[in-house]
């Protein structure tokens, strides 16, 4: 230790000796070169350091108090694996150097790797200060600290006192600042997923509600502020809305048109294109000037959209010169068909083709039940099967429901679960192996907690069909009919989800 310690202090000696004498060449002042040349240093100490070395390599930079220092620290510090003990010392040490000052709360905001448990304590002191207005002005800091605030909060499950102090920070008039807006949206998220998860339960939350539609109609009405308008949400955000107000065309308009050139066009296109409507986009097209293959392209998906499955396989034939766009095209159809067979017969020619074939072939084993399909997907994916733990749950999932590569697909799932211990699809996972175990105490446990952590992209109407799966399996009847239920009502938009099924599943619990 001793060995370590003296070369992190000498290597932070060298840099800090060498590095100010190129300041003073340059003619910077003697006191700014020093601080220049110490934090430069410190980013080699850092970088260098043993893992014993990472506590003193903090301390040492935030010695100064100021927030340069603490920037420096904290961009590099997400580069080094730290134990829970260390991430407590440096939560406590940032608090005791910087004290109630934005620079404190900064970095807090900046923990990514600070443990769930050590977050409330952390994060309500630094909500005293902003509550406080203490940190007035400081964009960044607030920001971050509130989008971390509303992460630490969906993890415990504790939403209502925090969509109070939602409530009470857009209701001022200057609730346009850009802070504010950047964090809205942050906070529509962080209210669909707590709106989801009292759904689930069958309940509504009234501040929740009445809060979710407010925010939504702020980021409509100031989002063209925003430097980079993510696409994806506000295409979604205006399509809510245009389907909630069938008689607001105009509305849209004047809203989409708010942004600048590129971004409204693109949201304009996908606007055209899911809702399906062809003259539209035929419209849309004589005004831009599209590759020929993009333009087909678009109309496949319109067409898809609309529901005209025939007409969209034909176009599928017009984006043959990209195979793999094609292949795309082909499978994604069959899955919103629910053609089961078809999509591993497209799955495997995209394979065979050299495309990503790794997730419809992972779909195609679950819902047409071929492990032949499975095991050419981890075939593909190698490593990642084991390593990523999203892929470990896919597959791990898929074997459980095939009956196949038990010990593996357990290693997998716990793998997955030990590095996303709050992952509703892991959690759904871990349920359904020890459901198929016949261990229906386990199964419950973990699907309870699954349902606890869903968000809007969880795939909430398979996790409640097992939910009931489970309930049914235990003899309670009148529960699992309520999860039933409530998965045709909740997931009746899920890609994969078959209500039918369910329907079947509600008839058998009548019969006696």
């Amino acid at each position: 230790m001793g060995a370590l310690r003296g070369f992190l202090f000498a290597a932070i000696l060298a840099g800090v000796t060498s590095g100010t004498a190129n300041c003073a060449e340059q003619g910077v002042p003697a006191d700014d070169a020093r601080r220049i040349e110490r934090l430069d240093a410190l980013v080699f100490g850092l970088w260098c350091a043993a893992p014993v070395m990472k506590a003193v390599a903090f301390g040492e930079a935030i010695q100064g108090g100021d927030s340069d220092s603490a920037a420096v620290a904290l961009n590099w510090l997400d580069q080094l694996e730290w134990s829970p003990a260390e991430q407590k010392e440096f939560a406590d040490l940032a608090w005791e150097r910087f004290g109630k000052t934005p620079d404190a709360v900064w970095a807090w905001a900046s923990l990514q790797f600070l443990p769930s448990e050590e977050l409330p304590q952390q994060l309500e002191r630094g909500n005293a200060i902003a509550g406080s207005g203490g940190l007035a002005g400081s964009r960044e800091v607030l920001r971050r600290f509130w989008e971390k605030y509303l992460e630490c909060s969906l993890t415990g499950g504790n939403y209502e006192p925090v969509v109070k102090k939602l409530e009470l920070l857009y209701q001022r008039d200057s609730a346009a600042e850009m802070w504010r807006l950047e964090l809205a949206l942050a906070a529509v998220d962080f209210l669909r997923t707590a709106q989801l998860r009292y759904a689930v339960k069958g309940r509504i939350c009234e501040s929740v509600e009445r809060l979710l539609p407010r925010l939504e109609r702020f980021l409509l009405a100031h989002g063209h502020r925003l430097p980079e308008a993510p696409i994806e949400f506000f295409s979604d955000l205006i399509w809510r809305y245009a389907r909630n107000n069938p008689e607001s065309g105009a509305e849209v308009e004047r809203l989409t048109g708010k942004f600048p050139a590129p971004t409204c066009d693109k949201l304009r296109l996908e606007l055209v294109v899911r809702s399906g409507n062809m003259a539209r986009l035929e419209e849309f097209l004589r005004d831009h000037d599209y590759a020929p293959v993009f333009a087909e392209w678009l109309r496949f998906r319109t067409l898809s959209e609309s529901g005209d499955f025939a007409a969209a396989e034909k176009q599928l034939d017009k984006i043959a010169a990209q195979e793999a766009v094609q292949g795309a095209a082909a499978w994604g159809m069959a899955m919103r068909r629910q053609d089961w067979a078809e999509l591993s017969k497209q799955a495997n020619a995209l394979a065979d083709r050299g495309g990503d074939a790794v997730l419809p072939l992972l779909i195609s084993a679950e819902k047409y039940g071929r492990p032949a399909d499975l095991h050419r997907a981890e075939a593909l994916a190698g490593e990642a099967a084991d390593r990523d733990p999203e892929m470990a749950n896919a597959f791990g999932y898929v074997a459980v429901v095939l009956g196949v590569d038990g010990d593996k697909a357990e290693r997998r799932l716990k793998f997955a679960l030990s590095r996303q211990p709050h992952s509703s699809a892991v959690l759904d996972s871990m349920a359904w192996l020890e459901f198929k175990r016949g261990k229906l105490d386990e199964a419950e446990k973990y699907i309870l907690r699954s349902l606890e952590q869903v968000n809007p992209d969880s795939g909430i109407g398979v996790i409640l069909e097992h939910a009931g799966d489970i309930a049914a399996a235990r003899g309670k009847t009148a529960e699992a009919e309520l999860f039933y239920r409530r998965s045709l009502r909740l997931g009746k938009d899920d890609p994969g989800f078959e209500p039918e099924a369910v329907e079947k599943k509600l008839e058998l619990l009548k019969q006696p």
